[in-house]
């Protein structure tokens, strides 16, 4: 498999990670992880898809905007140009009947989407520009794609809730957790003592760390904070090496929370920063964690944390 048969398949690939059975899938995301091209289109395609769910649900809902749109129908069926085709499939539009609970369902559906990163994102992204339109002034066309894709979230896309989940992959895991940490976080515990760190997150049920670098053995603890992604828990523990150098975050995931084969220790690779806008990251799992350490230090000086 090539890399642009590899992006066409992963453009369809489902957050869910209910593709991951499928073989096509299975060797397009083997693909990914091995080519760091592909990689990073990969983590830039879900970022994307996050902030178009956070733009959308910026866009209110008006409450007549059924009738609002029938009115744009009617009175678009006089004007120059219009064709018998228009006018049957306003005809067929007009017929829908949609549910009564048609705004609440689609604000439902909006919130889910919204909730893709547990955690809050801060890292600004470019949003779409807001189309200064009123329904009155739109055309036929642009009205019937509207009333289309309505018809299509109520009526005929399926309603696993799955489609909605976010995804728990370590690349998507990675960009979330890069924009998380590219803001302003506040720790739940600080405390220089690494074992203070860890009997703290057990006690309130949280993965702990079973497996560490040598080079983080020895480190002084910052603090450490509670993390939650699409709802599964997770810990993140702040270190540093030595006095002045970048912090270190560890972020820890019990196993079953991810989807996907991470290395072991011993195989661990660190990702070039240039491409992560100056984070370097590695990620690896034991026998229960699954784990991914991040920080703005080289990529090179961070390889020898392992």
């Amino acid at each position: 498999m090539n890399e642009e048969k590899a992006k066409l398949i992963l453009a369809s690939f489902r957050p869910s990670g209910s593709d991951l059975n499928d073989s096509a899938f299975a060797e397009a995301l083997t693909l990914a992880a091995e080519e760091k091209s592909l990689g990073q289109w990969l983590a830039q395609e879900r970022a994307k898809d996050l902030a178009f769910a956070e733009s959308l649900a910026e866009f209110p809902i008006p409450e007549d905007l059924r009738e609002t749109l029938f009115e744009v129908l009617a009175t678009t069926q006089q004007a120059p140009g219009y064709s018998q085709l228009d006018h049957d499939f306003a005809s067929a539009l007009c017929d829908i009947q949609p549910p009564t609970n048609l705004r609440n369902d689609i604000l439902a559906a909006m919130e889910v989407e919204q909730k893709v990163a547990a955690i809050p994102v801060t890292h600004e992204r470019e949003k779409p520009r807001k189309a200064l339109l009123s329904l009155p002034s739109i055309g036929m066309a642009a009205a019937a794609g509207i009333v289309a894709a309505l018809v299509w979230t109520i009526f005929l896309k399926p309603s696993n809730p799955e489609r909605y989940v976010a995804s728990m992959e370590p690349i998507a895991l990675e960009v979330e957790a890069i924009n998380y940490l590219s803001g302003n976080i506040s720790l739940d515990r600080e405390d220089p003592e690494q074992e203070s760190l860890y009997q703290f997150l057990a006690s309130n049920g949280l993965p702990s760390p079973d497996d560490l670098p040598e080079g983080l053995k020895n480190a002084t603890g910052i603090g450490c904070k509670r993390l939650s992604f699409n709802d599964k828990p997770a810990s993140l523990i702040c270190y540093r090496q030595a006095p002045g150098d970048p912090i270190v975050h560890l972020i820890v995931f019990n196993k079953d929370s991810v989807h996907g084969e991470l290395p072991s220790i011993a195989n661990v690779s660190v990702n070039d920063s240039k491409a992560h806008d100056g984070w370097s990251v590695a990620k690896w799992s034991s026998e229960d964690m699954c784990y991914m350490l991040i920080s703005e230090m080289e990529s090179n000086k961070l390889d020898t944390v392992f």
